[in-house]
């Protein structure tokens, strides 16, 4: 791939980096592209945002976060951070998407 966007003419390939996860399961089991159990990351983030955005809602935190849109979005962000950083790169993990975004604890 970096060669690729040398090859394209791109100056910042240089700065690019690779970083290698094991892999990345669900709480169903393996992620399998035939069996269609693969999750894409757009969605992931969508559905972390609009669970995030449901939460800020229940408990009525609107008016306190401000925009609570823009907040579900960071959130949902953060959470996924947070849940791949607590895990070595280069182990196996389970990727559970509630649990990322857990308020409590």
């Amino acid at each position: 791939m970096f060669y690729i966007m040398k090859k394209l003419g791109y100056d910042w390939h240089s700065k690019l980096y690779h970083l290698a996860y094991g892999m990345v399961n669900l709480p169903e089991g393996k992620m399998k592209s035939r069996e269609g159990t693969v999750v894409d990351a757009d969605d992931l983030l969508n559905n972390l945002r609009d669970d995030a955005l449901q939460e800020i809602t229940a408990k009525g935190r609107e008016k306190a976060v401000g925009n609570p849109e823009e907040v579900a979005e960071k959130v949902a962000l953060a959470a996924v951070h947070y849940f791949l950083l607590q895990v070595s790169p280069f182990k196996d993990m389970i990727f559970n998407p509630k649990e990322s975004l857990s308020f409590n604890g």
